[in-house]
């Protein structure tokens, strides 16, 4: 079992939590997350932007936010 940190943007007006998970990859996340997050959301790891296949690792910092998309 691996412990994340994860901070959600003010728009979801959640608060900061700790997730207890098996270690897993950003899309395992991201299915844990979808129910509470009705709109698509990107993540970032320790400050990077974070890719689906990513593997997440004991401790990391994870921050939500609304999708981004260019134009």
């Amino acid at each position: 079992m691996i412990k994340i940190k994860v901070n959600y943007a003010l728009i979801y007006d959640l608060p900061k939590e700790e997730i207890e998970l098996a270690a897993g990859s950003i899309e395992e996340l991201k299915e844990l997350l979808a129910s509470r997050l009705k709109n698509p959301f990107s993540i970032a790891v320790n400050g990077q932007i974070a890719t689906d296949n990513q593997l997440l690792k004991d401790g990391d910092e994870v921050f939500v936010f609304p999708y981004l998309s260019g134009g």
